[in-house]
């Protein structure tokens, strides 16, 4: 049977089971957010924020359900940047990794340095 467009929409207040289910330690939390949401085609090759909009949109949800959703999708995305980085703010290996991935080159050598840029870097785009 189609599914016409009011039959997609879910409320904030019941969000999917595996809303609070997110792995806390996993790169996998970003696909678990968008992973059986009503017939949604998740693209990972898109960037993270442009795929909430798209699910927003598909699913139709209102001022209050997207708010709230958003606040979990921050935290997922928090999940995410922690287990690719560390938590660890004194980790060069960590800050490096970040200066690699924001495409800083040459790549700065020690903590400071990579601090330095990598904040710049980040506040600059």
């Amino acid at each position: 049977m189609p599914r016409t467009r009011g039959s997609r929409k879910r409320s904030a207040a019941h969000p999917p089971s595996h809303a609070s289910t997110f792995p806390s330690n996993s790169s996998d939390a970003l696909n678990e957010f968008f992973k059986d949401r009503d017939g949604f085609a998740h693209d990972p090759s898109n960037p993270a924020w442009k795929e909430f909009r798209r699910l927003a949109h598909y699913l139709e949800w209102n001022n209050e359900e997207k708010n709230a959703q958003r606040e979990n999708f921050k935290d997922v995305l928090a999940q995410t940047f922690n287990y690719m980085y560390g938590t660890d703010v004194n980790s060069s290996e960590s800050w490096t990794a970040l200066c690699r991935v924001l495409q800083i080159t040459p790549v700065p050598e020690g903590l400071h340095a990579c601090r330095k840029v990598g904040i710049f870097a980040a506040v600059a785009s």
